[in-house]
């Protein structure tokens, strides 16, 4: 790859504003395992329409337009974006359109401004965490090379934009937390477009779900520009399926099951009490061990003394649970009763709340996913959201479909 960069031909990939032309041997000559011409290597030339964009994006950018709000402007004015083949396989009902992470991208390639040198950086995996991050090499291992042929941002434009990119980039950064805090998170999709629907925010008491191809890349790729609260989504639907767990045939599933578990860990106890009180007495004979032994040679680095306490204080623990399990076993108030669990569903949000993560694993399970169409009665605007239920194993439940917040149900 170094000596094609060297040559001044593509070391591989495509970027936009470019052209790549393949190179063929002169002399006519096929490669030995294509039997296709021998190529030689891919000639880059500047793409002039595709340049003009990349030139618009950067002086948007450096008048101090973000990166969604140029989304916006070049999907309004439906300019093709990279990757739009691509797009169309995977959304063959969606226009492909540009995204900020692309104006993000392109905004910061050194390429544009004529630098191409190559090898600059590489991947490294932490052996660790598995997880995978761009390292900068040392610079004797760059293959440098200036395409001034290649330049389309001029010097000033582009040490303008790098400024302001660097400054707004660290801004962004602080604060920025990892997974979501809400719960219905990933499960809500755009009626129109079938995107997620994702948490804006004006400020910090002001979260509302939007459509992200709407938020993110303007009306022109989907006019669905309706938000709601994220308290009424959690409200709501919350609502509606404490309503759908509280049937009478759930319930008197859940009692069922419930008490049944307990009655099978009940009848294991014997066996559980009697191996705890086993190991408590082997442990006594250590204890006993350890302190003559202590008696007898001393114990200068303490060591003998740390054992000495570990092992009682996981005999007391033993201890603590047969005695539990005993008391369990005797108790006469085992099991749950119908009263008990419509407590419990009915204060459902709270339960859910405990462990957002969690929760929605779970949830996940009830319903796979929301889809939120916009309604407008009488100029009365508000999503009317729809679940399937995939009930077959939840809670014991079986051949059961409904759905929730039908056309009677609203955000």
């Amino acid at each position: 790859m170094a000596g094609q960069v060297l040559q001044g031909y593509s070391p591989g990939g495509r970027l936009y504003g470019y052209e790549y032309e393949a190179v063929l041997d002169p002399s006519g000559a096929t490669d030995k395992k294509t039997r296709q011409p021998r190529r030689l290597g891919t000639r880059i030339a500047t793409n002039e329409k595709q340049a003009e964009v990349v030139q618009r994006v950067f002086r948007l950018y450096d008048s101090g337009v973000g990166y969604k709000e140029i989304a916006g402007y070049l999907n309004q004015r439906q300019i093709e974006p990279p990757g739009s083949e691509r797009q169309k396989a995977r959304r063959p009902n969606l226009r492909p359109s540009w995204c900020p992470n692309q104006i993000r991208s392109m905004l910061r390639n050194p390429k544009y401004s004529g630098d191409w040198t190559w090898n600059k950086c590489r991947w490294m995996k932490n052996r660790r965490t598995g997880k995978r991050t761009y390292r900068e090499r040392s610079r004797n291992e760059w293959v440098e090379s200036i395409r001034p042929d290649l330049k389309i941002v001029p010097n000033e434009l582009w040490i303008s934009v790098q400024a302001r990119f660097r400054k707004n980039d660290t801004t962004q950064q602080k604060g920025r937390r990892v997974g979501s805090k809400y719960l219905f998170t990933g499960m809500l999709r755009c009626s129109e477009c079938g995107s997620n629907m994702i948490v804006v925010r004006k400020n910090r008491h002001d979260v509302t779900f939007a459509c992200s191809m709407n938020w993110h890349r303007g009306p022109s790729v989907c006019s669905n520009s309706l938000k709601v609260r994220q308290s009424e989504v959690d409200d709501k639907i919350l609502s509606s399926i404490g309503e759908l767990l509280l049937t009478p045939d759930v319930i008197s599933r859940v009692v069922r099951d419930v008490n049944r578990l307990i009655e099978e860990r009940v009848a294991m106890q014997p066996a559980d009490i009697s191996k705890a009180r086993e190991e408590s007495a082997g442990i006594e004979s250590e204890i006993d061990n350890l302190i003559d032994f202590i008696s007898k040679n001393g114990d200068p680095s303490g060591r003998i003394s740390d054992q000495l306490r570990a092992r009682e204080a996981r005999q007391e623990e033993l201890r603590r649970r047969a005695d539990s399990m005993e008391s369990l076993r005797n108790s006469s108030t085992l099991g749950i009763d119908s009263a008990y669990v419509i407590k419990r569903f009915s204060n459902l949000r709270d339960l859910l709340s405990r462990d957002i993560l969690t929760a929605r694993a779970r949830l996940k399970e009830l319903v796979d996913h929301f889809v939120l169409t916009p309604v407008d009665q009488g100029g009365a605007k508000f999503f009317r959201a729809e679940g399937k239920t995939k009930l077959q194993g939840f809670l014991g439940v079986t051949d059961q479909s409904v759905t929730l917040l039908n056309s009677g149900g609203r955000i």
